[in-house]
């Protein structure tokens, strides 16, 4: 991956999977990454577990591992209204 000093990358599902992978190989390349995810169901017919608050920190403490120094970790809760 090309260097990415400077840069911000913004990396939704960031909790999980791939976009945890993101992440970390974002801030490996030297971006600054700001990672989110949905921790709540989003609909009622699918068969999918949410990621967690501590998924999400797991994530940020690999992207600090992977050499992102400026790292500064929050958490926030946010629900929709209809």
């Amino acid at each position: 991956m090309q260097d990415l000093t400077g840069k911000i990358a913004v990396v939704t599902g960031a909790a999980r999977r791939i976009g945890r992978a993101s992440a970390v190989a974002l801030a490996g390349a030297g971006a600054d990454v700001v990672g989110i995810d949905i921790a709540a169901p989003v609909s009622p017919i699918l068969d999918y577990v949410p990621a967690s608050a501590e998924d999400l920190a797991e994530t940020g403490c690999r992207v600090e591992a992977s050499g992102d120094a400026g790292l500064r970790r929050r958490s926030i809760s946010a629900k929709a209204t209809p």
